[in-house]
């Protein structure tokens, strides 16, 4: 195998490992927007845990954050909360953000997180 070989293979490592993370930490802040709306709905740990699970779902589903922010919206519109749109709009960035934040902590308290290249 060559240098070329070996630097092609962790090349495609890295940017699997770098996909995986951002699969996960979109997923991450999709949970904690959910779990954020199910407060405001109300839910209890049981019914907003599941409801968290639903809307991640939908976010890797669709593949568009668009369709996680106006399900959470309509929901909560639904449930005739009047919760202003920008209000929602905030707090879908302000979650995206925290999870960033949690995962840069995790990946420098836990060397299993770096990839071995």
């Amino acid at each position: 195998m060559t240098l070329f070989d070996d630097r092609e293979r962790a090349f495609e490592a890295k940017f699997a490992y770098d996909e995986d993370r951002r699969l996960i930490g979109v997923a991450r802040g999709h949970r904690l927007f959910a779990l954020w709306a199910a407060t405001r709905l109300g839910f209890d740990a049981d019914r907003a845990d599941a409801y968290a699970q639903d809307i991640v779902r939908c976010g890797l589903d669709d593949r568009h954050s668009d369709a996680v922010l106006r399900r959470v919206f309509d929901d909560l519109r639904r449930a005739e909360m009047n919760v202003p749109e920008s209000e929602v709009e905030a707090t879908f960035v302000a979650m995206r953000v925290r999870a960033v934040e949690q995962m840069r902590i995790e990946d420098l308290t836990t060397p299993e997180h770096h990839p071995s290249l």
